[in-house]
């Protein structure tokens, strides 16, 4: 409950908005406002039909305009732990929105947090049930986006790099290097190590690495899927307005 008290005191065009938290039936429930848009993982998608990729700079604003978003988020005291690109949903104007934030925690509970992993993404601590998450776990888990945005699949899972850690570094890459360079692709190779000390400890000292000068960032414009497409509808908001039995709950 407390950490649904304080997504609802949330303020940012980046995070979907909580309109209300209720109890029902001993469960806590959030009502979120509809987000229109895209998961991120329809751009990896559109760069594999089109069989070309995005420049530098409109991948280094997308991840800029998400670590700004990690950066308010993990200010307020929260955790999202479930960074992943479905959900990360992206409005046609190519700007980025946080969803889901039914596995949030608080960053400085220091009580063994409960597994809920999502393979190749999830930090290997969190796969793992230790108490030592933060933001660096967030971090892990966006750089995990991003390389799965560049090379077209998910990085193993996370607990089983600490062991035998088999990834090639993106800034090894030929392919990539040839598109992107070696700075960009070495800070998501660094917030993608397997052990905490060697990540980024926040998303402030991610974007001083990534060099990037005040003033606007570039963006990704996207065509919506043609007709003849199926369509998911991303709705993460209760029913509005509430079914009866609902309306009956507590309002926190």
């Amino acid at each position: 409950i407390y950490e649904a008290r304080v997504l609802a005191q949330l303020d940012s065009p980046g995070i979907v908005r909580v309109l209300s938290v209720f109890e029902c039936n001993g469960t806590a429930y959030f009502s979120m406002d509809y987000v229109q848009g895209l998961p991120m993982d329809y751009l990896g998608e559109q760069q594999l039909l089109a069989g070309n990729c995005y420049s530098e700079a409109k991948l280094k604003g997308l991840l800029v305009h998400i670590l700004q978003i990690l950066d308010y988020l993990h200010k307020k005291g929260i955790c999202h732990r479930d960074i992943k690109p479905g959900n990360i949903l992206l409005t046609q104007e190519g700007a980025p929105v946080l969803i889901d934030f039914g596995a949030s925690r608080r960053i400085e509970s220091n009580h063994t947090q409960t597994v809920l992993a999502t393979r190749g993404f999830s930090s290997p601590e969190q796969a793992l049930g230790r108490k030592d998450m933060g933001p660096w776990s967030d971090l892990y888990s966006l750089g995990a986006t991003f390389y799965s945005l560049l090379k077209g699949f998910a990085p193993p899972r996370g607990e089983e790099r600490l062991i035998n850690d088999t990834i090639q570094p993106l800034a090894a890459s030929s392919s990539l290097s040839s598109n992107y360079s070696k700075n960009f692709l070495k800070t998501i190779d660094k917030a993608l190590s397997p052990r905490v000390e060697d990540r980024y400890a926040s998303a402030e000292a991610w974007m001083k690495d990534l060099r990037v000068e005040g003033g606007a960032v570039s963006t990704i414009q996207f065509s919506p899927r043609s007709s003849n497409q199926p369509v998911s509808v991303f709705s993460i908001c209760l029913p509005y307005p509430l079914p009866a039995l609902c309306r009956k709950g507590r309002n926190i």
